[in-house]
Parts: C-alpha cells; structure tokens; sequence
C-alpha cells in the first residue's frame, strides 16, 4: 500500500511534450544535442561582433561605460573564437569553461586561454584557435557542450578545462514552464555539499569517457573550496592551483615595468572578472603541468 501511493504521488506531474523543451533554450544540449548560447543573445544571427558582453550588461554595466575598448567576435555557433572545423591540420586543442574562459570583461589577450594558446603555437603546429567557453556555465553545461563538439565538429587531441564553483545547476521554473541554467552562491550548506557529489561522480565518468577517446585532459578550478574536495577524490588530470599576493604583485610589477600596462587591469577586469595578472597565473599552471607531462606531440619551452 505504501509503494502504491508513492507511485500515484510521482504521476501527479504533467508528461512534458515537445514545445514545454523548446522554449528551454538552456536544456537545448542536453535534449536535442545543440550548443547552448548565452539567454541574452539568444536569437541573434551569427558570426556576432560586440563591445559590450551581455554578462557585463547583467553585472551593471551600461552603454555610457562602453568605452569599446574591448571587442567580443563570436563564431558561426556563437563562441569567442575561430569558426570550428571537421578537418584539422595539425594538433587539435578545445579549451572549455565559464565567463573566466570565455574572457569576458577583456580582449582575449587578457584570457588564460588565449594566452595559452598563444604559448603553445610558438612551439607546436596548432589548427586553430577553438574554445566553448561561455558566459554562466558550469561543469553540467560545460560537459554537455563538449559532449556536443565532439559529436558535431571533432574529437581533440587536448582539452584543458577552468571549472568554475558547483552552485551552477539546472533548475524547473513553475511559473514560466521551462528549464533555466541559474547561478546561486547562497546555497545552504547541505545543498553544497550534494551538488559537490554530483559534479565529483559525473567528472570522473566523463575522464573515463575522454580517456576513451583518447583525449589528452588537463584542467583546474578557480574555486579554492572547491579544490580540498577534488584533491581528496583523486580525480585524476586535476592541476592545483595555489597562489600567494606576493607572486601576483611581482607578475603585476615586471608587466608594468615591460608592457606599461595599468595596474587596474591586472587586479580586475571593467565588470568584476579576475584581471589580467589572475590569468597569467592560470596560464602558468597549466604551462607547468604540459611541461610535468612531456607529450610527444605537445611542447613548450
């Protein structure tokens, strides 16, 4: 009897049809294996050329502070970088992530990635420039959009990752109908703690499946908590990142000293993202670990 009654208490919710998924345009890689596009530009054509991000539009920046310093080029599928390619002459490297990949805030200059892989061609034969890195992922959107490149475009030889923090989920909205990828740092305690099973369990399946593919792995996380529990589940390819105030000043200092740089844009870019000295870092650490692991095909000096 008691059984019977959970069974009817699951099957008061609706049967969703076809048209409830569509207008979620944040499950559109999990259901019908699309990219998945930031909601603001949604509906836009591409490629898309702006200089005001629309993150830092919903971080309170405004067309009066669009000084169009920076410009943000977005691809045929809607990412900040070259258009993708089934065919690739030379080694083929992915980078994924959040807004901190993407570069959000700066010129690519001033993103780990893009500095990367402007260390890595000075060495290597690369075929371009390929990131999905994007404004408000977290790991969910990031596996699922790489599951999505590697099935539409290519399968990589190297993908390197920046996980961002795990309060990043997939959540039912009553009111509208549909499914919205939300970002909440107010998470009660023990919430925190299941998204970090979840994001631990899930991360190791899609190691096991790129390990599969024979995908080169490397990545980390800016999120320091996040960190302890990472190392102790011995994830496997997961590149610690610790850093002082005294080695941020001193690589805030030589690029002033060398490049004449302000130093405002080292502590922070216009809209709150990490400045420009935080990625230097980022880039260094996965320099390192590249060094640490001497692929054949992959070096840097």
């Amino acid at each position: 009897m008691v059984y019977r009654k959970k069974i009817m208490k699951i099957n008061k919710y609706p049967m969703l049809d076809g048209s409830t998924i569509k207008k979620s345009h944040a499950v559109y890689d999990v259901f019908y294996n699309n990219f998945s596009f930031n909601d603001q530009i949604d509906n836009k054509s591409y490629p898309l050329t702006l200089t005001l991000h629309p993150a830092e539009v919903a971080a309170g920046l405004s067309s009066k502070d669009d000084d169009r310093s920076v410009e943000y080029v977005f691809n045929d599928n809607g990412f900040r970088c070259d258009n993708f390619k089934k065919n690739h002459d030379g080694i083929h490297i992915l980078f994924a992530g959040c807004s901190e990949t993407e570069g959000v805030g700066g010129n690519l200059d001033s993103c780990w990635a893009y500095m990367l892989y402007e260390e890595i061609i000075k060495y290597n034969k690369i075929s371009g420039y390929f990131n999905i890195g994007k404004s408000g992922f977290g790991w969910q959107k990031i596996i699922s959009n790489c599951l999505v490149y590697f099935d539409k475009v290519a399968v990589p030889d190297y993908l390197f990752i920046m996980l961002p923090d795990v309060n990043r989920f997939f959540n039912w909205k009553d009111n509208v109908g549909s499914w919205t990828y939300d970002q909440n740092h107010d998470l009660d305690f023990q919430t925190h703690q299941k998204n970090i099973i979840d994001m631990i369990l899930s991360w190791k399946l899609f190691l096991k499946f790129c390990k599969e593919k024979n995908i080169k792995l490397l990545f980390s996380t800016f999120d320091m908590f996040n960190n302890s529990y990472i190392i102790e589940a011995q994830i496997d390819n997961f590149i610690v990142f610790n850093y002082s105030d005294k080695i941020l000043k001193k690589i805030i200092d030589e690029e002033i000293i060398y490049n004449k740089n302000k130093k405002e844009i080292f502590l922070e870019k216009r809209d709150g993202h990490q400045g420009y000295g935080k990625h230097i870092l980022w880039k260094n650490i996965f320099i390192d670990k590249i060094k640490e692991k001497r692929y054949e095909n992959l070096v840097i000096l």
